[in-house]
């Protein structure tokens, strides 16, 4: 490619160097007529063939020409050359004169051409046809005579000295050249990929744009069916709530004998149903808590709620989830522990979760209710226990709504997988965070924190201080 650039070049240069020689003898006739119409009578011998020099560097430009028009580009350049070393050499042929040595210094600005058309090869050559044509002339006239060549030493030298100039200063301008060239192809590729990186932009723009489009639209459709997705769990749960309570209420009612007395297989299957009730009617309030949450309708009656009193209320009811395993439920509760701001329903809703969760998971081993006073501004609250634990991938999976791990699904003792995520929410609602630290087979411990209340009076840091025990309760479970 550089080649070719390159020699495009040269033709460019060619055509505009044959214009100008074709000019000259053009000029060259017309003074050499005007020089004739003004010689004196005895010179006109002198004049006889005026026309040869400007006729033959004509034809010589002519046939150039032809031959560069025939795409013989290389063959046009050196019959342009060594053609007008034979016009120079022309001058010699004009009868009774003496050749002029002036003339032989053109062969010079020739030299040069051919190193600037050519190559610096050619000018080498150019030089050397220059020379031989030039004393086989001199020779030819006027015979092997040192007179007759002592003119052309300066001049031929000159010549050859030329070539070698031309050869020098052609191979650094033909690698100045090339090195343009190579620029200039170089920027032009540049130039397209640049063009090709717009157009490609301008698609990915267009893609993007309509990407986007398409997005809003998948956006308001999915905001559309999470809000009739919240109408729809919302009304059902208003909808199973009233059959659920009656079915409750009344299995209890029954179960208790107030109607009739009542055998003890029937006596069992009441309860089962009661139980059963319970639970749904669980699931459904966890179905209608988490949709309020996710609708941002979630209200939050906040007051100062008593940790130490709750925490005592719980432990009978998650006490009776461990009557057939060995399993010792503990609390422990920071002495003067600041009430903290909250929602005291919805923080025994959270506890209840974390507690029964690990009455689910513990056979054996201990459960223990810890409450301590973290910082000057928040209450840290921990759920800890001795049971199977929950690897560290299944961290964040845990917290997913309806997800359940696979320890869980081997022990058969799945829920709906709705009380950790509910449980977080309800956390962070009150300003706080919900985490979980646990090793497989070695039990997991849930934490949690909680703001003070803001007009609780100040309490000391009592994880800091030196010698300071937890109030401590068990409750043994055999």
């Amino acid at each position: 490619m550089q080649d070719t650039d390159l020699q495009d070049l040269q033709k460019d240069t060619f055509v505009v160097v044959v214009v100008l020689v074709a000019a000259l003898a053009v000029i060259l006739f017309y003074v050499m007529l005007l020089a004739r119409s003004f010689a004196a009578p005895v010179d006109l011998a002198a004049y006889r063939l005026w026309w040869l020099p400007s006729s033959l560097t004509g034809l010589v430009c002519l046939f150039s020409v032809k031959l560069y028009k025939d795409n013989h580009f290389r063959p046009a350049t050196y019959v342009f050359i060594w053609g007008l070393i034979l016009v120079v050499l022309s001058f010699m042929l004009w009868p009774d004169s003496e050749f002029d040595r002036q003339q032989v210094y053109l062969l010079l600005l020739i030299v040069a051409m051919a190193g600037l058309l050519i190559s610096p090869q050619a000018a080498a050559q150019t030089a050397a046809f220059a020379v031989i044509v030039t004393l086989l002339a001199v020779i030819y006239l006027n015979g092997f005579a040192w007179p007759a060549l002592r003119p052309l030493v300066v001049p031929l030298l000159m010549t050859c000295g030329m070539a070698v100039v031309s050869w020098v200063s052609s191979d650094h301008l033909t690698t100045t050249m090339g090195w343009a060239l190579h620029s200039q192809e170089r920027a032009h590729q540049r130039s397209q990929e640049l063009f090709q990186s717009e157009q490609e932009l301008k698609k990915a723009y267009q893609l993007l744009e309509t990407a986007n489009i398409r997005l809003k639209a998948a956006e308001a459709a999915a905001v559309e069916a999470n809000e009739l997705k919240t109408r729809f769990i919302t009304n059902l749960s208003h909808e199973l709530r009233t059959p659920l309570n009656a079915i409750i209420n009344f299995s209890y009612i029954l179960s208790k004998s107030h109607h009739g007395a009542v055998t003890p297989e029937q006596a069992d299957y009441l309860t089962r149903i009661h139980n059963s009730g319970e639970l749904l009617l669980q699931i459904v309030n966890d179905l209608l808590d988490l949709a309020k949450i996710e609708a941002g309708q979630m209200d939050i009656f906040r007051e100062q709620v008593d940790l130490a009193a709750v925490s005592l209320s719980i432990m009978s009811t998650v006490s009776g989830l461990l009557t057939d395993k060995p399993v010792e439920l503990r609390q422990e509760i920071a002495p003067a522990l600041p009430p903290v701001s909250g929602d005291e329903t919805r923080l025994r809703q959270v506890l209840l979760n974390l507690l029964g969760n690990a009455a689910k998971y513990t056979d054996q081993g201990s459960i223990t209710l810890r409450a301590v006073q973290n910082g000057s501004n928040m209450v840290k609250v921990s759920v800890i226990d001795t049971g199977i634990g929950i690897r560290p991938e299944d961290f964040g999976r845990i917290f997913e709504e309806f997800q359940q791990t696979e320890e869980a699904f081997a022990l058969r003792k799945v829920g709906t997988g709705l009380g950790l995520p509910i449980s977080k929410k309800f956390v962070e609602l009150h300003g706080g965070k919900l985490w979980v630290e646990s090793e497989p087979g070695r039990g997991s411990a849930f934490h949690f924190t909680l703001p003070v209340a803001t007009d609780a009076p100040a309490q000391p840091d009592l994880a800091q201080l030196a010698g300071e025990k937890l109030i401590e309760s068990k409750v043994t479970i055999e």
